[in-house]
C-alpha cells in the first residue's frame, strides 16, 4: 500500500503548534495529557508514535520551562515583600529621626 492510498500525513506538531509555541501553562499541560493518552492507546504506526514521543518530550520542556519562570517570580517577589518588611531599610540615627 502507497502512503497516498494511507490517506493524509500525520503532523501531530502542527496540532499542538500554538501550545509549544505560545501557549500558557494549562495549555500545554492539557496538550502533554493528550499526546501520552493517544500513545497509551497504541496501534498508531512507528513513525506517527515517534513524532507524539518527540512532541510530548517538547511539550515536557515547556512546561518545565513556564514552571520554572513562574517560580523564578515567586521567588523574586519573595524577595522583594522581606524588604519591605525589614527595619533597617531606614536605620535610626540615635536622635530619633532617619533622615536627620
Amino acid at each position: 500500500m502507497s502512503r497516498a492510498a494511507e490517506g493524509p500525513t500525520l503532523d501531530p506538531v502542527a496540532e499542538w503548534q500554538d501550545a509549544l509555541d505560545e501557549g500558557p501553562f494549562e495549555e500545554a499541560y492539557a496538550s502533554l495529557e493528550e499526546v501520552v493518552a493517544r500513545l497509551e492507546q497504541g496501534g498508531l504506526p512507528l513513525d506517527t508514535s515517534l513524532a507524539y514521543y518527540e512532541l510530548g518530550v517538547r511539550l515536557g520542556e515547556r512546561c518545565t520551562l513556564l514552571l520554572e519562570q513562574a517560580e523564578l517570580r515567586i521567588s523574586q517577589l519573595d524577595h522583594l515583600g522581606g524588604s519591605k518588611d525589614d527595619t533597617d531599610v531606614w536605620p535610626d540615627n540615635g536622635a530619633g529621626d532617619p533622615f536627620a
